[in-house]
């Protein structure tokens, strides 16, 4: 089935990146896309942490900016 039979729009898209700091400062520069908000997800804001179905404890960044009606996230 086609795109656009199953999705009517995309409200975000994400992408894990390397470096958040060179990525934001890559997409601001080069495509004017920001300014950017940077959140930290981890422990104890985070309760049931897990990779791999497995529970551990972790720290995660990333940013978000609006282009247009799409909210655009590096992690």
């Amino acid at each position: 089935m086609p795109a656009d039979k199953v999705f009517k729009q995309i409200n975000q898209v994400g992408l894990v990146v390397k470096d958040l700091q060179k990525s934001m400062e890559h997409y601001w520069n080069d495509f004017g896309i920001g300014p950017w908000d940077i959140f930290t997800f981890e422990h104890p804001l985070v309760q049931d942490m897990t990779i791999k179905g497995e529970p551990t404890q972790y720290r995660m960044k990333l940013a978000l900016a609006r282009m247009g009606k799409v909210t655009i996230e590096l992690i």
